[in-house]
């Protein structure tokens, strides 16, 4: 039997990303998890799990407030991932060169 989850006011994640809630029986403090969740098929007409990545979550509680400033943390703190994934080379720049 399918549910249909209550409306959320989510902030949006973009194009081509998503919320995901899900239920953790087993946190007795925090039993939801909110994922931000993007599309790596990006052709795709298909929604399927494994043709996504996780780009960042946060645990809460089951309001609907609660939910949506859990989801504002995550998009605040993965939502340019991509700008930073990557390797790096520390090098220092000499000021007087």
């Amino acid at each position: 039997m399918s549910q249909t989850p209550s409306p959320i006011d989510l902030p949006d994640p973009g194009a081509t990303r998503y919320w995901e809630i899900k239920h953790q029986p087993n946190k007795k403090t925090t039993p939801l998890r909110i994922e931000l969740r993007e599309h790596t098929k990006r052709d795709s007409q298909r929604h399927v799990q494994g043709w996504t990545r996780l780009l960042g979550f946060e645990e809460t509680i089951a309001l609907p407030d609660s939910i949506a400033e859990a989801a504002t943390k995550v998009l605040e703190r993965a939502s340019r991932v991509d700008e930073f994934v990557g390797m790096h080379m520390n090098r220092r720049i000499e000021e007087n060169a």
